[in-house]
């Protein structure tokens, strides 16, 4: 079975193996281990962590590099957070959960930012600003989509973000081999352009983390029809950052459910079962909502202005990276 059905099928699992061509989720009888390393990837076997250890080295030396600096325990104590590990397990776990969200969030500010061909002339990135939920000892048991909220965003050039502080010149240079594997990944893929950084606050606490997020050009099969959406496309993209936004902090988590492309993604919820968080969406399609299913999703949807339902202004947006 190909990595991608791994993940389509029986919903969505929060965690999974790390191994590129594996994608397996946790099962019964075959709990996934963390990297000692760096605490963060997951494997199903010591197969699939020696086949994936050559992509995956950079990366894991450079998050234990930041996992033995522990002078936060207080910080993260008073948040709710046992130590270091704890709290880059939290954060983990709710990027994965809000991965689509969050990589259309990236695309929107990119497209309204700059453009898709001036985003790394000069290279621009993005900042987001976290609150956690609670400052009460968080017990593993919780809904992982629900540790963080997304307060703020501003994008900014990358040398805006080293004035500000000259030591964050030091931490994206340590992270020049992990974006080198991941551009690596893209390579054959004639629609890549570059990586944008997202860097990720949390409010009380003294630490940051970069996290790459791949922009790709419209398909030139589809750039014809972009002219006719520049009455709206302000409203369309303005509409899509909200549903993002709110499918985060209003508890919808957004999910693809298709290996196409072009498909829209739904609204879901995380439920544990067997120890392990997963996926499931609200509906199949979105003519089959009723108001009244979700209260955050309801509010969402009665505040969108562009006229496009979901799905309409998430294929419009494709069309819109030129």
């Amino acid at each position: 079975m190909s990595s991608e059905a791994h993940r389509l099928k029986d919903g969505d699992s929060l965690r999974r193996c790390h191994e590129r061509q594996c994608g397996r989720a946790p099962e019964q009888e075959n709990r996934l281990q963390r990297c000692s390393g760096c605490s963060r990837a997951c494997y199903c076997s010591k197969a699939c962590q020696r086949k994936d250890w050559k992509s995956h080295k950079a990366e894991c030396r450079a998050n234990g590099h930041a996992l033995t600096m522990t002078t936060w325990d207080d910080q993260l104590q008073s948040l709710g957070f046992e130590n270091l590990s704890a709290f880059s397990k939290a954060v983990t776990q709710w990027l994965d959960a809000h991965k689509w969200a969050l990589q259309t969030c990236v695309d929107v500010a990119v497209i309204r930012g700059c453009g898709i061909n001036l985003f790394q002339d000069p290279q621009r990135m993005v900042r987001f600003s976290l609150v956690t939920r609670t400052s009460t000892p968080l017990p593993s048991t919780r809904n992982p989509s629900l540790l963080f909220q997304l307060r703020g965003w501003n994008f900014l050039t990358l040398e805006q973000y080293f004035a500000a502080d000259p030591g964050c010149r030091q931490d994206w240079e340590r992270g020049a081999p992990i974006r080198a594997s991941l551009c690596d990944q893209h390579k054959d893929d004639p629609l890549f352009v570059g990586l944008l950084p997202a860097l990720f606050t949390t409010e009380g606490l003294d630490m940051t983390q970069f996290v790459y997020y791949p922009q790709f050009r419209t398909d030139p099969r589809l750039a014809p029809t972009s002219p006719s959406l520049d009455p709206v496309r302000d409203a369309i993209l303005t509409d899509l950052f909200r549903l993002s936004v709110d499918s985060i902090n209003e508890g919808f988590p957004l999910r693809k459910i298709s290996l196409d492309s072009l498909a829209p993604a739904f609204p879901g919820r995380f439920v544990r079962s067997h120890g392990t968080w997963t996926w499931q969406q609200l509906f199949d399609d979105y003519a089959q909502y009723r108001h009244g299913q979700h209260r955050g999703l309801d509010e969402t949807l009665a505040a969108m202005r562009s006229g496009f339902p979901p799905p309409e202004a998430m294929l419009a947006s494709k069309f819109l990276a030129v």
